[in-house]
């Protein structure tokens, strides 16, 4: 009855029925594998790309060069023309503050006294201590590179401090080292201490040696 129906419905409509037993069989595995690893092979020249690509190698091969920020290239200039041309010098006395206990006993018998001092290629710098004895000071370091044919005063500023020996004050120098100095030159310093109201200025000159300096070699 099931197979008469089917027969009708497919007569009215124009189809034949399918032969028996191929209802329920699957697509074979083989036609679906086919279909599925189907591929396209796409060439290189298709897509408007080089079919070819040239390297050329050096005997060696050096790393891409990175350029510096403008800062640190401009810290090396300046570092290096103080190496280049600023003269080698060293100081000619011990450091005043390395005995801290015999500075501070030499600070209660003198007004002024070099606190600390070092040299590079280019410039003389360090610190001065003073007996606070008026608000306002003037404090100088005289110095000579020709053996006292000729000399300079070169004011210090005033340091800040936060801690230190009681009523007194520290100030800072720096001083520009010339370009050429002869060995045989005597280069030499001292402090000079004027409080306000003074009519005689205090001077630390080293025990009247005075601070020295030296041209190397």
């Amino acid at each position: 009855m099931f197979c008469a129906n089917v027969l009708a419905i497919s007569m009215d409509m124009g189809f034949g029925l399918p032969a028996h037993g191929h209802l329920l069989r699957p697509p074979s595995p083989k036609v679906r594998h086919r279909a599925c690893a189907k591929k396209r092979v796409v060439f290189a020249d298709s897509k408007g790309l080089s079919l070819t690509s040239v390297r050329v190698f050096s005997k060696k091969e050096e790393k891409p060069h990175e350029e510096a920020p403008v800062s640190l290239r401009l810290k090396s200039l300046h570092w290096v023309g103080e190496r280049v041309q600023g003269p080698r010098l060293r100081v000619g006395f011990a450091q005043p503050c390395v005995d801290i206990q015999a500075f501070q006993q030499r600070m209660r018998h003198s007004p002024v006294l070099l606190e600390s001092c070092c040299v590079t290629e280019r410039a003389l710098v360090g610190t001065v201590r003073v007996w606070n004895l008026s608000y306002e000071k003037a404090v100088h370091i005289r110095i000579t590179f020709d053996s006292w044919r000729t000399q300079q005063d070169v004011p210090c500023a005033f340091l800040q401090r936060c801690c230190g020996e009681p009523d007194t004050d520290s100030f800072s120098f720096h001083i520009a080292v010339p370009v050429a100095l002869e060995a045989q030159q005597r280069i030499e310093f001292c402090v000079e201490y004027l409080p306000q109201g003074h009519s005689q200025a205090f001077w630390d000159n080293n025990d009247g040696n005075n601070y020295s300096l030296h041209v190397c070699d």
